[in-house]
């Protein structure tokens, strides 16, 4: 899978149970990532064949979700992984020259991870640790102070370092919260530049940044799938396959059916643990 070309890896990662959102994250990429980007851009399922025009399909294989995500990020040589999930549908452009100003900060910085999103009242950042790199600003986290270090949102991974929060058997929430405790004391540096904002955080239509929805939540369609049923009514152009699509995103989003069955969640000591990390934190 080596391409020499490109240091970075564009990656979507899902799980086999959510294939009806393949063909919508798809589609919402196309419209807004250039074509332009140098990146190699792989699409990671579990054991189904995916054939998206531009994308390798890596399969992960089934198990614990790290495992299956460290099995999959192992097979992909690039240094660099833009990671996305499936659920993280593009509403507006990204913009070619800017994201390219972004990857060449990277390079030159090489941090462990660059967010690429706010995250107002969890993320706390060390003064006067700011970098300009390719003239972007980008704020140092303080790992001691701030929550959710460890997340799965549109983000730049040094590949080594995804690598490393993947080796204990964990659930995605787990691997969130209990991998955000494993790096408070990391000496590794970890940046944000608020770019790629998600959900409800900022204007969707400026210029100045660009953005996505989440559409899952918890197993199933949330209340940001509305907002592509309605941009796919008022698009006089769209072909009419993606209308039919949308019309069964919309039924399964009315009804509430579940994406998945056995839906992996905190247990009683989980919730204990993470609770008592938190008081033990705040009272420091």
């Amino acid at each position: 899978m080596r391409n020499s070309k490109t240091k970075f890896a564009f990656v979507f990662h899902s799980c086999d149970a959510y294939e009806v959102l393949y063909k919508g994250c798809i589609y919402y990429f196309n419209k807004y990532w250039s074509s332009e980007i140098p990146v190699t851009k792989y699409f990671i399922t579990e054991e189904k064949d995916v054939h998206f025009a531009g994308f390798k399909n890596i399969k992960s294989g089934t198990g614990a979700w790290t495992s299956r995500l460290h099995h999959a990020i192992s097979q992909i040589d690039e240094p660099y992984i833009i990671y996305f999930q499936e659920d993280y549908w593009l509403t507006q452009k990204v913009e070619p020259s800017y994201f390219e100003k972004i990857m060449a900060a990277v390079e030159k910085l090489n941090p462990a991870l660059l967010k690429l999103h706010d995250q107002t009242g969890d993320y706390k950042f060390l003064e006067n640790a700011e970098v300009e790199v390719a003239g972007l600003i980008m704020k140092r986290l303080d790992v001691g102070k701030s929550d959710f270090i460890l997340s799965h949102r549109a983000s730049i991974w040094r590949k080594d370092f995804f690598l490393d929060q993947l080796t204990i058997k964990e659930s995605p929430w787990q691997n969130e919260m209990f991998g955000t405790q494993r790096l408070r004391k990391t000496s590794e540096k970890i940046y944000m530049l608020d770019y790629l904002r998600d959900n409800e955080k900022g204007k969707i239509d400026s210029p100045d940044f660009s953005h996505y929805y989440t559409v899952a939540e918890s197993g199933k369609l949330n209340h940001f799938t509305s907002y592509f049923i309605e941009n796919i009514k008022k698009d006089k152009l769209a072909e009419q396959d993606m209308l039919e699509y949308m019309d069964q995103i919309n039924a399964i989003y009315a009804s509430q059916s579940p994406l998945v069955q056995n839906l992996a969640k905190f247990s009683l000591i989980d919730r204990a643990k993470i609770k008592w990390n938190r008081l033990v934190r705040l009272n420091n």
